[in-house]
């Protein structure tokens, strides 16, 4: 991946965020993406969106 490809799919990323696009921001995820923060780990699309801000 060039420094152009990641910086345009960081850009999409943030831009999906704060458009509050749930569909577009777990588009940048893998089937089987692992989230894990201080008190949580999400595993796959599926749960990613159970944990999105306007669900």
């Amino acid at each position: 991946m060039s420094d152009v490809d990641a910086a345009t799919m960081v850009r999409e990323h943030v831009r999906a965020f704060n458009a509050g696009d749930v569909d577009a921001l777990l588009a940048g995820f893998t089937e089987d993406a692992v989230w894990i923060t201080g008190t949580a780990v999400v595993r796959g699309r599926a749960g990613l969106r159970t944990c999105s801000p306007g669900r």
